[in-house]
């Protein structure tokens, strides 16, 4: 209480700024040490789902309120954010409570072994289990936010002539973009799921209706892509030679590559000179007389059945190769006719050139560097030397403005320093 009561005293001895300051001082303390409190004894959220649909926010809910665990909701309550330390916990109860995320439906139907059961219906509950599994997994993946899986499982008859192979439809809803191999990937997991479906039977799109999948008449754009491609990379192996060659001059090169699609299949059948003895016999036939009983004639007959095979030899050559390279070089315009013929040489060493397959290559000498150099210094535009000067004086006077606004500044502040000190000397004298 005494010590109270000699605050109290001491700070009505002071004067009135200080006392302001002083008050506003031990609000900012007491502000800032609740601040403090609060932020330590607060829980740390953290994400527990993320990128949910309202079905299945409503369902996680429900148990966080059943269980008394404060949560959180972020983006629209997509989002849903619990105590960091129960994360691990909570997400193994809600899985073991047996919720079913997107409607989905796994294996676990056939938990509950129905006897009474048709065959018709246990072929729908699989299939239905089969496209919720895919799902689930196709779902797992980061770019993906939610999938859908049909499924077209024909039933095979005994007497059926032509192939009805099943069929599947993945609507997928992207977070980002997928990669061409990424979609390949996802139509290899469902071939491989589903017993005999071919992978050109899996149709993927996305949430706005784009085809992801390759359709047969989209291999133009991947036949583009292989020239592209095929072009690049002989137009990268002869540039790094030849900039080892001119490497302070200006050197182009052209590539045009002609691919062969088509599928060529031959087969090649050579009959065998030498057959092979299948089938052997030996039959003897005797003739004898009524008083004699020995033989008096006998005759042999020999058959044997030969076979003559063939050797069959299969060719078929790969599409996409190499059908005419026509290749453009241009190099320095001063460069002498014999390092021409040189680089030539050397260019069609590097590409592979094949004069009988069509191929043709032109190296020409027309760049001149010197008149490039001197046409760009003409085109340059000139520095502006007034404007240059105008914004160095424009920042010279902020500079002095500025420093002219802080020594009044701080003049002004010493100066009521001053005066309350003189003040404070008055009231302990006086």
């Amino acid at each position: 209480m005494n010590y109270l009561t000699s605050s109290l005293q001491w700070f009505n001895s002071q004067n009135r700024q200080r006392q302001i300051t002083q008050a506003c001082g031990a609000l900012l303390i007491i502000a800032l040490t609740t601040l403090l409190g609060y932020w330590a004894l607060s829980p740390s959220y953290a994400v527990l789902f993320n990128h949910l649909d309202n079905r299945d926010a409503n369902q996680i809910l429900s148990q966080l309120e059943q269980s008394n665990i404060a949560y959180q909701l972020r983006n629209n309550g997509s989002d849903i954010l619990i105590d960091k330390q129960l994360i691990d916990k909570t997400r193994i109860k809600l899985m073991g409570s047996g919720l079913q995320f997107n409607n989905s439906v796994g294996f676990e139907l056939f938990d509950k072994t129905d006897f009474g059961m048709t065959d018709f219906s246990q072929k729908i509950n699989y299939q239905r289990a089969l496209q919720g599994e895919l799902e689930r997994t196709i779902s797992s993946l980061d770019e993906i936010k939610q999938a859908r899986v049909h499924l077209v499982i024909p039933e095979s008859h005994l007497f059926q002539q032509e192939d009805n192979l099943p069929r599947a439809a993945v609507t997928l809803h992207l977070n980002r973009a997928l990669s061409s191999q990424q979609v390949r990937s996802i139509q290899q997991l469902v071939t491989a799921s589903v017993a005999h479906l071919p992978q050109a039977n899996v149709v993927i799109v996305d949430q706005k209706g784009n085809s992801l999948t390759a359709a047969e008449e989209d291999s133009s754009a991947n036949h583009f892509t292989s020239k592209k491609q095929v072009e690049h990379y002989l137009n990268d192996k002869i540039m790094q030679m030849l900039h080892r060659i001119f490497s302070d001059e200006d050197v182009m090169v052209k590539i045009d590559a002609t691919l062969n699609y088509d599928e060529l299949q031959r087969e090649l059948l050579k009959p065998q000179k030498d057959g092979m003895i299948t089938h052997e016999k030996e039959t003897q036939h005797s003739t004898t007389t009524k008083t004699d009983k020995t033989p008096a004639n006998q005759d042999v007959t020999r058959e044997k059945t030969y076979q003559f095979g063939s050797e069959k030899e299969s060719f078929k050559r790969a599409n996409g190769t190499i059908e005419r390279l026509t290749i453009s070089v241009v190099v320095p315009k001063n460069t002498p006719l014999e390092t021409i013929n040189q680089i030539q040489r050397l260019v069609k060493s590097v590409v592979g050139f094949d004069a009988k397959r069509g191929d043709s290559i032109s190296v020409e000498a027309l760049i001149n560097p010197v008149e490039r150099a001197s046409s760009e210094q003409i085109i340059s535009k000139p520095v502006n030397h007034s404007k240059l000067l105008t914004y160095i004086g424009i920042a010279g006077l902020s500079v002095l403005l500025g420093a002219a606004i802080m020594l009044r500044l701080k003049a002004r502040t010493r100066r009521q320093q001053l005066l309350i000190e003189l003040n404070q000397w008055l009231i302990e004298h006086g």
